[in-house]
């Protein structure tokens, strides 16, 4: 590619050229409203609008109705300008993106076609695990929670156990790899507290692993300066794994936006077939608002991130422990949702363990919950018909099923008693109604869930 003048950019308009090359480039256009003539501003409006991969396409179709245009002339122009500058660039620094020059090079060609036999013949790459049944080499995951619940420390023991060749938790084997981690939120100081509390904990010396930090130092994937940058640290460093805590600040987009969350994933899409390496990365996630919400639902943002990562791992808090949830898993059938502690054995020492399966910790959650529910919708004295309850339990996203458990247990508990009504207008199948005993004013948490119920004697 030849180099371009600013004589030959003036033709078409410099910020006509500069706003046609960031867009295609996946670059927020900041000229859209700035002055724009048409119909180039149309144009470039509507290819902001389409996913990054779909807009050379579109764009060699719009330059084909602007009359006195030469396709083939501003194209030229547009891949020549580097979009990071106030004037024409270097063509050869210019990223623009491999997709891109992959559809040019591919689409004059025709597309290859396997049939169902060969198909089936082919074999199938076998799936190696950074963490085992968890994180696949060169895979992308996230860790997602409310802040506070404990996701730096996962991390923090995630990034020793790998270094180590050790089990994540106590629990999950991991394949010896460096890791780099990559902090943007934590100070070091506090970085470096949990460090040493959790190398004491497992009696490590520091010198033993290979783990590299990089903290706070502004890494921003939808950046490309920032990007290229880390991604010439990991050539150099080689890690087979990758942390961020956490991902909302390393990038600029909007997390809102899927056209936008998706730039930032195929940046580090690339990274992974470029290096084999795996990104984990922490990610905030929004309290349950309501009962039996799926905690996949609860990560803010995109529901483009749940679509993009290999796995994700969700994290909810019943009194002192997490109960770990994977909420998606690619490449394997999901770990069943298991409980973590996070505990000080003795001073300067800190654990992240795997402590069991979550199922008798979910249920006895989901009991306490509808028990407050329950408690609410059947006032002292009154009989409630099922179908009522069930009504009310649709309202606040209770599943029937969940209602049945509750109802169930407080009627073998005598907290509730259960009176089938034959229908009033004609034959027909008895109707369940429920009430409390007339000496139970009052119920929090049954016996069948560990604790002592509650009763007001009257």
């Amino acid at each position: 590619m030849s180099t371009t003048s600013k004589t030959e950019i003036e033709r078409y308009g410099p910020t006509v050229v500069h706003a046609l090359a960031q867009v295609l480039a996946g670059i927020p256009c900041e000229f859209a409203d700035n002055g724009l003539p048409e119909p180039w501003k149309g144009l470039i409006q509507r290819l902001a609008e389409l996913p990054v991969d779909g807009r050379l396409p579109a764009f060699e179709a719009g330059l084909k109705d602007i009359p006195g245009t030469d396709p083939e002339e501003l194209a030229r122009l547009v891949f020549a300008v580097d979009p990071t500058l106030p004037e024409a660039g270097n063509p050869n620094s210019f990223l623009f993106p491999p997709i891109y020059r992959e559809k040019t090079e591919t689409n004059s060609k025709a597309p290859k076609t396997v049939t169902l036999a060969d198909f089936l013949r082919q074999k199938d790459a076998k799936i190696d695990w950074c963490v085992n049944q968890i994180l696949p080499v060169g895979g992308v995951g996230i860790l997602a929670g409310p802040a506070g619940y404990g996701k730096s420390w996962m991390l923090l023991d995630l990034a020793i156990e790998c270094a180590r060749g050790g089990r994540w938790l106590g629990q999950f084997s991991t394949a010896k790899s460096s890791v780099l981690y990559i902090d943007e939120e934590s100070s070091p100081g506090l970085l470096r507290h949990r460090l040493r509390k959790l190398l004491n904990a497992k009696k490590l010396h520091p010198h033993d692993l290979n783990i590299c930090f990089c903290i706070g130092q502004g890494i921003c994937l939808d950046q490309k300066g920032s990007a290229e940058a880390l991604a010439k640290v990991i050539v150099q460093l080689q890690p087979s794994l990758v942390i961020i805590d956490s991902l909302i600040r390393v990038h600029h987009s909007e997390e809102n936006s899927a056209s936008e969350m998706s730039r930032v994933f195929a940046v580090v899409k690339d990274m992974t077939r470029e290096s084999g390496c795996a990104f984990l990365f922490a990610d905030h996630q929004r309290k349950p608002g309501g009962y039996g919400t799926s905690l996949d639902l609860l990560l803010r943002g995109s529901s483009d991130k749940v679509a993009f990562v290999d796995t994700l791992l969700s994290l909810q808090r019943k009194d002192k422990a997490l109960i770990v949830e994977h909420s998606k898993s690619r490449f394997a059938e999901p770990v069943p949702s298991f409980v973590v502690r996070i505990e000080d054995p003795f001073p300067e020492a800190t654990t992240v363990l795997y402590v069991g399966d979550a199922d008798a910790a979910q249920q006895a959650g989901r009991l306490a919950e509808i028990q407050g529910f329950l408690e609410m919708a059947i006032p002292p004295g009154e009989w409630i018909a099922r179908k009522h309850l069930a009504a009310e339990a649709k309202e606040k996203r209770i599943s029937i099923k969940t209602l049945d458990e509750g109802l169930k247990a407080l009627e073998v508990d005598r907290i509730l008693i259960r009176e089938d009504r034959p229908p009033i207008n004609g034959p027909g199948r008895k109707a369940a109604y429920y009430r409390r005993p007339a000496d139970l004013n009052s119920f929090h948490v049954s016996p069948l869930i560990g604790k002592e119920t509650e009763t007001n004697s009257e």
